[in-house]
């Protein structure tokens, strides 16, 4: 069975078997003894489950039906689990989407008609009511902007059938135990699942929606709305029952929610009630200087606090609320939380009739308003002003959200600093803490203005030296003409300000804001050089690598084509490059590249597979270096006619063959070439590959031993030799006589062997034929030339040849 105890998997087994098959006959014919474990055949248990459950079902009315629709309601709208507001009611607080400002709104929803209403306190923005199907009574719609009724219109058999064996198998368990009311409570699933599942099935044309006296099929009230959209579902998502009355809900309701909050902020990302608050930490982190994540970026955004990526007050209305309420206080007096957050129906708001903003989102706010030096925030045991920025939004946000009052800072005059500190990225608000004699804050400032400085240099001196990409200049195509000047400028001044390094003396720094402001130019472009540098050592080991890439492959190979292009295009980008793209292209860029790093890897080790041996071929090449056929033709090269020249070539052939099978795409990722065996492909390549080289070499030898073995047989049958046989030893002749008789060599050529053809052979002139000559005699002859002809031709240059020999 697989398992540590086979015995007890395989009676698992069973009786899992077993108790499928009692499901199966509905509890018939079979019971078990639960003291032993044992299973018997019980005829006498009879009992027709499904004719008890519809007898049952006759007996119920429309009340029993309403109760279980609102039963199947509950699994379809995902309430199962979800305590009810008020206890034995079917009323439960509800969430839906406001489509038009991605925003949660906080509402009821009923399985009944408003009379029930007075139970849901306190009061919501909104009311859903499912009403009953069974039930004749007719409903009071008075029209509210805050009520939606959804009807059952459109019922079936196939329903009503379910709904009233679901109901009756449901009586049915109420009463019944042991084993029978396991079977009811089995066959009151099986029919609760047909009712949600036609449900779901059916909702679009069965349901009617009434909303102020309007009444529609969910499918009208759908017609050119996004569900999906309206729901936050994402793309591979099926929208289910809830997500589509949700969605129904909030295009009714829509207009009610403008009305009630005109003002809201329109979010970008959804929002909902369980991540508000942890959307609001983001931004408070953000706030503080941390990583500003694309959610935080959305919120801050959202509330307005954003000005490109530097955080503000300036531009939010809601600031600027708050701000009005506190001036409105007077000179020295602070602005209590219940004097700026109003409870309505139990729920707290900011300005419930036009913003109708959540506390989380005021805290928000107030953060960014405590970060530009706006306000003081006080809450219970503390207070946090700009220099205190980083604490306040590392505390508890529900602390936060109780806070107890804000003030504004000490009244002075302190714009210039503001925007000094602003300008060297720091809080402009820890220059409020410069006015009261801090000397922290000019400590801080007077290191943020040391490493600024130290920043300009190091960028003045990348200008210098060049901001060279691929033998492009980058200073010409993002317009840095004039940028060392500018630079230079800017570092004068910033070096100037380091004399102001007590609150004392910043009190006489009085630089117009505008000239501060000015050097902002500068500082963009210290960014946009530095951005180009690390466009430049982001790229530059890549191009490297592939530069060094292109010089080990054939000039004629596919790859070549697709490095010039690439190359081409890249620089063709990087000439219309401007300095906000400078990042985007350096991904898209790199993109390219790597996919052609890749493609290069891919060729290489291919090249590298042909054109090196493998492990087994570097056995087999082992063996043809000590092979038996190479030694002979060694030992028969010593006779001086033997073309031995044939030899050698074999062996530098065979030599020349190299062996790597380590290497790995890995290997290549530093370097594009074989840290094994420095392959290079563009001066090793050819048509053949070194597996076949090997064969070559086999059958070559093979076939010059035949040679071999033939030439020395001719020159054996030369009247010269006869003469020098006759004068051998009957010894030696016989030896001769052995190999003329069998027409080959032995497998093993000896000394001897070798010895008495040197001495029978001696008489004997070795004469080379060059190619180049015959190709001489033969154009002498003329262009064409008959097979006579050229027999003659070639006859009379061997005669010449060995004339006299």
């Amino acid at each position: 069975m697989g398992g540590d105890e086979p015995d007890k998997d395989l009676t698992t087994l069973v009786e899992t078997v077993l108790r499928e098959i009692v499901t199966t006959v509905s509890g018939q014919f079979i019971s078990s003894n639960p003291n032993n474990g044992q299973f018997y055949l019980d005829l006498k248990k009879v009992d027709d489950y499904d004719a008890i459950i519809a007898k049952k079902k006759v007996t119920l009315g429309d009340a029993s039906f309403n109760t279980y629709y609102n039963e199947a309601l509950k699994r379809v709208l995902e309430r199962m689990d979800v305590t009810p507001h008020v206890t034995n009611y079917n009323i439960w607080q509800y969430e839906i989407n406001w489509r038009e400002r991605n925003a949660p709104r906080s509402g009821y929803l009923f399985f009944g008609s408003p009379n029930e209403r007075s139970t849901a306190v306190p009061q919501r923005d909104y009311y859903i009511y499912f009403l009953r199907p069974y039930d004749a009574s007719p409903v009071k719609d008075q029209k509210l902007e805050d009520e939606v009724f959804i009807y059952l219109s459109r019922r079936d058999e196939e329903f009503d059938e379910a709904l009233a064996l679901f109901a009756a198998s449901h009586e049915l368990s109420l009463t019944a135990s042991g084993n029978a009311k396991n079977i009811y409570l089995q066959k009151s699933e099986q029919y609760l699942r047909k009712v949600v599942s036609w449900l779901q099935k059916h909702i679009w044309e069965a349901f009617d929606v009434v909303y102020q006296g309007k009444r529609q099929s969910l499918e009208n009230w759908a017609k050119g709305k996004n569900i999906r959209e309206i729901s936050g579902i994402g793309q591979n998502e099926t929208a289910n029952f809830r997500d589509i009355i949700n969605a129904i809900a909030s295009i009714c309701l829509a207009q009610h929610f403008e009305t009630q909050a005109p003002k809201y902020p329109k979010f970008s990302v959804l929002i909902t009630g369980y991540n508000r608050k942890q959307n609001t930490s983001e931004a408070l982190r953000s706030i503080s200087g941390g990583n500003r994540s694309k959610q935080a970026l959305a919120i801050l955004d959202t509330l307005q606090l954003l000005d490109g990526d530097r955080i503000t007050t300036s531009k939010s209305p809601i600031s600027q609320y708050i701000s009005s309420k506190l001036a409105a206080k007077g000179k020295g007096q602070v602005l209590n939380r219940e004097e700026l957050i109003d409870k309505v129906n139990g729920l707290e708001y900011l300005d419930p009739s036009g913003f109708r903003l959540e506390p989380e989102w005021v805290v928000a706010v107030l953060a960014a308003m405590v970060y530009s030096g706006d306000i003081v925030l006080s809450v219970i045991g503390d207070k946090y002003d700009a220099t205190k920025i980083q604490y306040l939004c590392a505390s508890d946000l529900s602390n936060l959200v109780d806070f107890k009052h804000i003030e504004l800072p000490k009244d002075w005059n302190i714009q210039s600093i503001k925007a000094l500190f602003e300008l060297v990225g720091l809080s402009p608000g820890l220059a409020q803490n410069v006015t009261q004699g801090n000397d922290e804050p000019v400590r801080v400032l007077q290191d943020a203005l040391t490493k600024l400085i130290s920043r300009i240099v190091f960028t003045m001196n990348h200008l210098r030296d060049g901001l060279i990409f691929w033998g492009e200049d980058l200073g010409g195509t993002l317009k840095l003409e004039n940028a060392q000047q500018s630079l230079s400028k800017t570092k004068e001044f910033l070096e100037s300000l380091t004399a102001f390094n007590t609150a004392a003396k910043l009190k006489n720094f009085n630089v117009p804001v505008a000239e501060i402001e000015a050097q902002r130019s500068s500082l963009d472009l210290v960014k946009t050089i530095n951005a180009a540098q690390d466009f430049i050592n982001n790229l530059n080991p890549l191009i490297n690598w592939l530069s060094t890439a292109e010089k080990l492959l054939p000039g004629e190979h596919s790859w070549q084509t697709e490095f010039e292009k690439a190359k081409k295009t890249v620089l063709t980008q990087v000439r219309e490059l401007k300095a906000d793209e400078i990042k985007a292209l350096t991904g898209k860029i790199s993109y390219e590249l790597q996919k052609l790093k890749k493609d290069y890897i891919e060729q290489y080790v291919k090249l590298h597979s042909k054109h090196r041996l493998n492990r087994q071929e570097d056995k087999k090449k082992a063996e043809l270096s000590n092979d038996l056929r190479i030694r002979n033709l060694q030992k028969l090269g010593e006779i001086d006619i033997m073309p031995k020249q044939q030899v050698n070539e074999i062996l530098e052939k065979l030599s020349g063959l190299k062996t790597c099978f380590n290497l790995t795409e890995q290997n290549l990722q530093a370097d594009p070439i074989c840290p094994h065996c420095r392959f290079n492909a563009a001066v090793e390549s050819g048509a053949s590959s070194a597996s076949h080289i090997l064969s070559q070499i086999d059958q070559i030898l093979d076939n010059t031993i035949t040679n071999w073995t033939e030439m020395l047989l001719q020159n054996l049958q030369d009247e010269h030799t006869q003469e020098s046989i006759a004068l051998l030893s009957e010894q030696d002749k016989a030896v001769l006589d052995q190999f003329i008789k069998n027409k080959e060599l032995a497998d093993k050529v000896d000394d001897n062997f070798v010895k008495i053809l040197k001495e029978v052979l001696a008489g004997l002139i070795k004469v080379t034929i060059n190619m180049d000559e015959i190709r001489r005699v033969i154009s002498k002859a003329g262009g064409s030339i008959t097979p006579a002809e050229l027999k003659r031709v070639l006859d009379q240059y061997i005669d010449s040849l060995i004339q006299g020999k």
